[in-house]
């Protein structure tokens, strides 16, 4: 069910903590943006560390390590989105560091994601800073992007972001790979099944 209005980040972080995935849709605006680049920043941290792509990890140990990677992204992006990407990972890494000395931090935030104290979020900002690195640390959440999701290539449909989430949940849990074949396959998404029968086929060579 949608999670918007005033308190949206504990809205998420409770669902999360619950053990229940959730498609942060990345377009719709303000907090769903902001909860969508840090997840999709510490997914990037996961792969340059060589950890699996469903691990939790710290934010703090290799934040810096972080730049060659999204270097990568950057380059494979139109030009004319290249400053504002770059400018919004910057802007995350420094919310995840959560330096206590970044006094700019708020502003930039607020500027950069429209949000507003009182109409996106009621609690001081410190806290939400808490709130997003634990929501973008839980393994639970899976990035939609409404405006790379219309070119269908090399990005999930909304379907194949709702079954990334209930994978993710599963992996979390416990389950192997080869545990979750028959759900890709009841679900029917040929995509992510080809994606499952390449780790299927990796952990068995």
């Amino acid at each position: 069910k949608p999670l918007g209005g005033g308190n949206t980040f504990e809205k998420v972080l409770e669902s999360v903590r619950n053990g229940t995935p959730v498609v942060l849709i990345r377009g719709s605006g303000q907090a769903s943006d902001l909860m969508a680049d840090a997840v999709e920043i510490q997914d990037k941290l996961r792969t340059i560390q060589g950890v699996d792509d469903f691990s939790r990890t710290s934010s703090d140990a290799s934040m810096s390590s972080m730049a060659s990677g999204l270097s990568e992204q950057t380059a494979q992006t139109e030009q004319s989105d290249m400053e504002e990407s770059h400018m919004r990972n910057e802007l995350i890494q420094r919310l995840l560091l959560n330096d206590p000395d970044d006094e700019w931090l708020q502003a930039d935030v607020h500027r950069v994601y429209g949000l507003k104290h009182g109409v996106h979020y009621k609690k001081p900002f410190d806290t939400i800073v808490e709130q997003v690195i634990e929501i973008s640390l839980c393994g639970l959440c899976q990035v939609h992007d409404i405006g790379k999701a219309k070119n269908k290539e090399g990005h999930l449909d909304l379907s194949g972001s709702m079954l990334m989430c209930a994978l993710k949940k599963e992996v979390r849990n416990g389950k192997r790979w080869h545990q979750l074949l028959l759900l890709v396959v009841r679900w029917n998404h040929e995509e992510l099944l080809q994606n499952v029968l390449g780790k299927l086929k990796l952990n068995s060579a």
